[in-house]
């Protein structure tokens, strides 16, 4: 029996397992202290079972000797970087300079570049300088285990002993990095370093031990126990974190997360939601049954599709007396291949920043002190009015006013009292409008209203409407009462306009101009 395959396809299949650790671990965004120079030292010692692994699945010396290069790869690197590892782990800082750490690459880097000058072809070295990591080769067969393990024998060179006394000092380095960690760790991280100590020490030896024989062995277990080590070493290190702590503070982060997130497969099936939305949905979703993402559009209505098509959307509930407004995302969860496994819907709350949207556009487009249409918000909202009223050749009317004797008013009792008088006028003309009709503060005391499906004749009988109450109306500040009354000026259109907006309002402002110019307090319309 070829144990040797054997033992291959253990290496392969442990390979295999660095491999994807490596990838694991270099992948993650965790702020785990060395995490991803475990990621490298575990890239490093697959390379070595790779390599050590295709000699032994080749009788062909020129491919041993290609695959001999994949396996020094890892040789070469290995120790530094668990070194540079020991070392972060003392200093405690997530990010190590290149320039604090290059010096130690530089003899790992020049003896795997002297590897690989080795000649490949299956000769000897004809010159020093390849001859300087390996000094020959043979092929042998180990027959003392088995059939045989059959594989390639080289005889070591002068590079070979120096990088195998610089992996000792680096797993000494490493020894002496974690034995400062342990005296300075607070106790319950103690027994992490202390194992650490003597794991730096156990793989001290592997070189070491190389030290004694002048050629590499046929049947090679060093690669394998650096491997088991490193598992070992990362389960001390990190097993805690990423097998306990990190999964278990997902879990609570999803549960207790103080807004909805649902997982969703890719039927659109809800196979699990956090609390926060089995407590916003209890009276209108039932979670003991099947829930699918069409059923929130009977609640949203159009809520799937919007979602789906993308990505995000809006909604608001009422909660707790006061509703609420979330923005939804829908955040596609795949794996390899761009394949879709399902997806992530979470709500984020943004009531306090629409509130202050809503805010925004009010000051922008409301008196403050009448709390009625500014001039611009005005002009805005008739012109499409307009548009409307011309398209469908519907009547309208256009009424400007403007407050008489206002400055008086101001000079008299003061801006208080003017502001008084301009607050309540506003809500009186209010009373008097449509809820259709368009009422602004032109500037001033003057105002504007666009009166829909309003003849400029009726609208004018509004307007005498008006006028009579404000002039009747007491107006009261500080015990003293203020009357004052208002003139008006109409213009307007029974059917199709055939002039522009800005021609209507002229004319309501010419009407405006007659009144005040005939004695103030009354109504002009101008057909």
């Amino acid at each position: 029996m070829r144990y040797d395959f054997i033992y291959a396809a253990l290496l392969l299949g442990f390979g295999t397992f660095l491999l994807l650790g490596a990838v694991f671990t270099l992948s993650r965004k965790d702020l785990v202290l060395g995490i991803r120079l475990i990621g490298l030292i575990a890239l490093s010692a697959m390379f070595q079972l790779y390599g050590y692994a295709s000699i032994l699945l080749t009788d062909s010396e020129v491919t041993m000797l290609a695959v001999s290069r994949l396996e020094s790869l890892g040789t070469a690197f290995f120790f530094t970087i668990w070194f540079i590892l020991a070392y972060q782990q003392n200093r405690r800082v997530q990010k190590i300079p290149f320039k604090k750490v290059w010096i130690f690459l530089v003899i790992p880097f020049l003896m795997f570049i002297l590897g690989l000058i080795y000649p490949h072809n299956g000769t000897q070295p004809q010159s020093w300088l390849a001859g300087t990591f390996y000094s020959g080769h043979e092929i042998v067969t180990y027959a003392a285990f088995g059939s045989g393990f059959f594989g390639i024998v080289f005889t070591k060179g002068f590079g070979f002993y120096l990088l195998s006394i610089y992996n000792i000092l680096m797993s000494l380095g490493a020894m002496f990095y974690y034995y400062r960690s342990f005296k300075k760790a607070k106790k319950s991280v103690k027994n992490k370093a202390i194992i650490m100590v003597f794991i730096s020490l156990l793989l001290s030896v592997i070189p070491l031990y190389g030290l004694f024989y002048d050629k590499t062995a046929v049947l090679d277990f060093s690669a394998f126990l650096g491997s088991v080590v490193l598992v070992y070493s990362f389960a001390i290190l990190y097993g805690k974190e990423f097998m306990d702590l990190i999964p278990t503070a997902q879990a609570k982060l999803f549960q207790y997360s103080d807004f909805p997130v649902f997982i969703i497969d890719k039927s659109h099936i809800m196979i699990n939601v956090n609390l926060k939305a089995r407590e916003i949905y209890r009276n209108e979703l039932d979670f003991d049954e099947l829930v699918l993402l069409d059923d929130l559009d009977g609640i949203h209505p159009g809520f799937s599709k919007e979602l789906l098509a993308f990505g995000k959307t809006e909604i608001s509930r009422p909660e707790e007396s006061e509703n609420i407004f979330y923005q939804v995302r829908l955040i596609e969860l795949k794996k390899r291949r761009n394949k879709l496994l399902g997806y992530l819907m979470y709500f984020a709350d943004i009531t306090d920043h629409k509130l202050e949207i809503q805010e925004m556009e009010y000051i922008a487009n409301y008196d403050d002190l009448t709390k009625i249409l500014n001039r611009r918000a005005f002009y805005i909202k008739a012109s499409e009015a307009f548009v409307s009223a011309s398209q469908k050749g519907e009547r309208f009317s256009l009424i400007m006013f403007d407050l008489d004797g206002f400055k008086e008013v101001n000079d008299e009792y003061g801006h208080q009292s003017g502001d008084l008088v301009l607050n309540e006028m506003a809500k009186i003309i209010i009373g008097e409008l449509n809820k259709k009709d368009i009422f602004g503060r032109y500037g001033g005391e003057e105002f504007i209203i666009f009166a829909r499906d309003i003849s400029p004749d009726e609208a004018g009988l509004i307007a005498e409407r008006i006028r009579q109450k404000l002039e009747c109306y007491p107006f009261c500040y500080n015990d003293n009462q203020i009357h004052i009354t208002a003139s008006f000026g109409i213009s307007g259109s029974i059917d199709r306009p055939n002039k522009t907006l800005k021609q209507y309002i002229a004319d309501s402002d010419k009407g405006l101009y007659i009144a005040k110019s005939e004695g103030k307090n009354k109504v002009v319309v101008i057909s």
